[in-house]
């Protein structure tokens, strides 16, 4: 998978069908500790309104070129408005050489939101944009990068929940019309 679409995919999904990890600041706290943006000060954990509205531009880019479509003007304006609130300057680590970028924000929260939409820009303006899907199984539509050909699903619990449903489908039609009923 594209590394760097990790952060940002993780943000799109933090919206399910029935639940939003990032409607409370444990929610947020928790969220933020499992994608490896911790560990995190109570400030960013009552920051939940910044990153839903990160996430509804990040769901709205996704979503668009998921369905072969340009985003919006205006989201990729207000990503782009986002990222440069947040300047980062690259520096090399001593004994390693590692490239390693430095955000110049002191707010944790500044940090964290940065992180997130350089993540979904670098997935937005790669050739990666080009394999972003969302799962057509019911009841899911988390966003995945596609990794081979004849991918469907995000999961293969979505492409099992779906395949049994089309078998319990395919019997029950059968009992109903009579054929394969016992007498």
């Amino acid at each position: 998978m594209f590394a760097d679409a990790a952060p940002a995919l993780a943000l799109a999904n933090s919206l399910g069908a029935t639940q939003d990890v990032l409607a409370t600041p444990a929610g947020v706290a928790s969220w933020l500790e499992t994608v490896g943006l911790g560990p995190v000060s109570g400030e960013t954990a009552l920051s939940g309104p910044e990153l839903r509205d990160l996430r509804a531009l990040v769901r709205d880019a996704l979503g668009a070129v998921a369905e072969g479509r340009e985003p919006s003007p205006g989201v990729l304006q207000r990503l782009n408005d986002v990222a440069r609130s947040v300047p980062v300057v690259l520096e090399l680590q001593p004994s390693v050489l590692e490239v390693r970028e430095v955000p110049l924000a002191r707010s944790p929260t500044a940090r964290v939101l940065g992180a997130l939409v350089r993540s979904a820009i670098r997935l937005l303006g790669s050739e990666a944009r080009a394999r972003v899907r969302r799962c057509p199984a019911p009841g899911c539509g988390r966003y995945f990068l596609l990794e081979r050909a004849g991918r469907l699903w995000c999961s293969a619990g979505c492409g099992n929940r779906v395949r049994v449903a089309r078998h319990l489908a395919r019997r029950r039609d059968a009992r109903g019309s009579g054929q394969g009923s016992l007498p």
